[in-house]
């Protein structure tokens, strides 16, 4: 979702919303978040649901800047 803030005045407020995109394949869960927002502030990483029957598989990178450098 992105919204129009209007600051003027003491209590800001909403001047519209718009749906960035469609979020209904992403997994949900309670009570963390399975999404992240990467430090530039500008991009973040969401967890999509597999297919039925599709086997899982988790890519860790630690220091993904060093991999990009080598």
């Amino acid at each position: 979702m992105a919204a129009t803030v209007e600051a003027a005045g003491v209590v800001p407020r909403i001047r519209n919303r718009s749906e960035l995109f469609n979020v209904a394949n992403y997994e949900f869960a309670t009570p963390h978040a399975n999404y992240d927002v990467y430090p530039d502030g500008r991009s973040f990483l969401m967890v999509r649901q597999g297919r039925p029957g599709q086997r899982a598989e988790v890519v860790y990178l630690q220091n993904p800047l060093e991999l990009l450098i080598r």
